[in-house]
């Protein structure tokens, strides 16, 4: 398995995991009494955002940017193969 793959598996995973546990959590805040808020959680949730969004973009977009950067198209890309 290539390495960017794993990348791209781990930040797939690291998100579905993050917006699992919001939504567990905003259920828990939503029809338990807790003295958490919504409020809370978004402030959470957007905290873990700036940390996890870009890993996100890089790992799924990283290389076609990196095609870019350097001039090369899917076709110069397919040639040099």
């Amino acid at each position: 398995m290539k390495s960017i793959k794993v990348i791209q598996y781990g930040s797939a995973i690291a998100l579905f995991v993050t917006v699992a546990a919001l939504l567990v959590s905003g259920l828990i805040i939503l029809f338990c009494k807790t003295r958490a808020t919504i409020d809370e959680l978004t402030k959470l949730a957007m905290i873990i955002a700036i940390f996890i969004g870009p890993e996100v973009l890089a790992a799924f977009f990283g290389n076609y940017l990196k095609r870019k950067q350097n001039g090369q198209t899917s076709i110069d890309q397919e040639n040099n193969r």
